[in-house]
């Protein structure tokens, strides 16, 4: 069985070549589903949720406020590189490097890496 990762987002967020790359690496990503859709239960048991950067402020603070209560591991991402900004979020795409930077920071949910050395 795959690693599952839920993705909310709107309809078009995730690539025809975005989606098979990741199923190639054995990570099943789930959605893109409305916020209305996301189910606790499912939240609870996934490897994670991604959440598209572009939703709604007011939307995306319910929705990580309510993923820390299921203890559930999250992470803001875009599906461009092309942002306004110098802060770089995760990107969401076909790249082995940035599937791997996902998977990397939503494995590490939790742990204390303040006391890790930088290098």
């Amino acid at each position: 069985m795959p690693f599952e990762i839920i993705v909310v987002a709107g309809p078009d967020f995730i690539s025809d070549a975005a989606r098979q790359a990741w199923e190639d690496a054995q990570l099943k990503l789930i959605g893109p589903l409305g916020a209305e859709e996301l189910d606790d239960t499912a939240a609870a048991r996934c490897g994670g949720v991604l959440l598209d950067l572009g939703l709604d402020a007011g939307v995306l603070y319910a929705l990580s406020e309510r993923l820390l209560r299921l203890s559930t591991p999250f992470l803001f991402v875009i599906n461009s590189k092309n942002t306004p900004s110098r802060v770089q979020p995760f990107l969401l795409n076909e790249c082995e490097e940035d599937m791997r930077n996902i998977v990397d920071a939503l494995a590490l949910d939790g742990v204390d890496v303040s006391t890790r050395p930088l290098h």
